[in-house]
């Protein structure tokens, strides 16, 4: 592959500059250079011919044929030290990655390692306390609660460093799936309420009755919500409010955007061509200096106001809903206001079963690309289902989709394999380690099961009628996409032929 057309714009910068100025200023382009040279992948040979276009360039951009003897006469130099750098920045890069493994394997067996005991004090301090083991005086108990306070601290210390381990390792996953923010916000809610009500702090939702589904994990999202509100709770004097307000962002809305967040948004996931569920978490509590909000997201970064101790924490709560909403495809940010508090932002891609569908599929082809085995999209259709929710109205049609998913889930569905329902009467199943003919045996089998099958829809009994195609990674494409373009296209000519 060609390098990007910005390093070599920079590297006939680099060029330029050691012919027109050969001074300590093509020292620091050419670190940088070979920084992003080795950040890029670019191979030994690639850079060669990027030197070389440069050259080529240099001499049509100036009528003087004598530059062009000049660029080959520092080109070996020059090639030399661009080499020379990107080796010293890839020798730093991985020390720093193995520096990076051997602490979060130390953080991982340390935290594990006290988790135990601490468990156990736990369990004794709480005994103690419920006076199981004998009647205790208010000042046992006073010091016991105490005790368990701060138990329950470390404990908490203890969880956010190995969140942090299991981000930075790639050892967290997140199961995206269709959701309704109101549950995970509620759960967090609940294991927070007791903190909140010891400082008379409100918590209020507002989210609109008709707000579309997120697609994401609903335990990452609640540990995001915890965080958020946890931090939010620190913060906010007694007596003060915390809200949480949630909306959709269409995807023409980020014409709206600063360049910065656009830039962002094109990095995620989520791409500018979705759209998006905004969630905000606002306190009424002290304002965070506009000097620290950069600073805010990163490890073990406490604001100036929590070096007094007066504020619990070690600084990883922030950083580790960085890494779970950006695990989404999101951005997060912050907003903070002398006297009106802070809020902090952030971005969900909302539920898209035919998009997410595709991303779902293409990562399930990365799968079975690892494994080298074959994987099988199979989509079903109910032939009467125009006719059905014509006839009986979308409550019911729906019903019914329902119905025969979880006969489908209950027939031939192994764990590793998925499926989804989409529009118009449609199944999709996504079969692990399945050649086609496999796939259509399992087919087969299933319009045979359904056909037996008898549905009530209102108050009417009726029996449905299913089409089906295969389409199977490698043979019918590399891609998600392809493979469900192939098998529509596949059903709408069987349906066309009077299947």
């Amino acid at each position: 592959m060609m390098a990007e057309k910005s390093i070599q714009d920079r590297h006939f910068g680099l060029l330029k500059a050691y012919v027109f100025r050969p001074d300590d200023e093509q020292l620091a382009l050419a670190a940088e250079l070979g920084r992003e040279l080795v950040l890029a992948d670019i191979p030994a040979e690639e850079i060669a011919e990027v030197h070389e276009q440069a050259i080529h360039r240099l001499a049509q951009e100036s009528p003087d044929i004598k530059l062009l003897d000049v660029a080959h006469l520092i080109s070996a130099p020059l090639m030399e030290m661009l080499m020379a750098y990107g080796l010293a920045f890839r020798e730093r890069e991985e020390a720093l990655r193995e520096s990076d493994r051997i602490k979060s394997e130390f953080i991982s067996v340390v935290g594990h390692e006290l988790r135990t005991p601490l468990t156990s004090m736990k369990n004794a301090v709480d005994i103690i306390l419920g006076e199981m083991a004998g009647a205790i005086n208010e000042d046992q108990r006073r010091f016991l609660s105490m005790v368990d306070r701060n138990i329950d601290r470390l404990s908490g210390i203890i969880s956010d460093l190995l969140d942090i381990s299991r981000i930075e390792s790639g050892r967290i996953k997140i199961e995206l799936r269709p959701l309704d923010l109101d549950a995970p916000f509620d759960r967090a809610m609940a294991s927070l309420k007791s903190r909140a009500k010891e400082k008379s702090i409100s918590i209020h939702k507002e989210i609109p009755s008709d707000l579309p589904q997120a697609y994401g994990d609903s335990d990452k999202i609640e540990q995001i919500f915890i965080n958020l509100l946890d931090n939010a709770i620190k913060f906010t004097p007694e007596g003060g409010k915390i809200c949480l307000t949630a909306r959709l962002v269409r995807s023409e809305e980020f014409a709206l955007h600063s360049k910065k967040q656009v830039e962002e948004l094109r990095t995620n996931d989520c791409g500018l061509d979705r759209n998006l569920i905004e969630v905000s978490v606002a306190d009424s509590g002290a304002s965070i200096p506009s000097y620290e909000l950069e600073k805010i997201f990163d490890r073990f970064y406490q604001v100036e106001r929590s070096l007094t101790r007066e504020i619990e924490g070690i600084g990883l709560g922030l950083s580790i809903v960085k890494s779970l909403v950006e695990g989404h495809g999101g951005r997060i940010w912050v907003e903070s206001e002398q006297g009106k508090g802070s809020k902090f932002t952030f971005t969900l891609p909302e539920y898209n079963p035919e998009r997410d569908l595709k991303d779902c599929l293409d990562k399930e082809i990365a799968g079975a690309v690892e494994k080298g085995a074959a994987l099988s999209l199979t989509l079903l259709k109910i032939e009467q289902f125009e006719y059905i929710e014509e006839t009986y109205g979308e409550v019911e049609a729906l019903k019914l989709m329902d119905e025969v998913k979880q006969v489908i889930q209950d027939t031939v569905l192994r764990t590793t394999d998925m499926i989804e329902t989409l529009a118009l009467g449609r199944t999709i199943m996504i079969l692990s380690d399945t050649s086609k003919k496999g796939a259509f045996v399992l087919g087969n089998r299933l319009k045979e099961v359904l056909s037996k099958q008898t549905f009530t829809i209102g108050n009417e009994s009726i029996k449905i009628n299913i089409v089906l195609e295969v389409a199977t990674y490698p043979d019918d494409g590399v891609a998600g996409e392809e493979l469900i373009k192939k098998a529509q296209s596949a059903l709408a000519d069987e349906r066309l032929n009077g299947f």
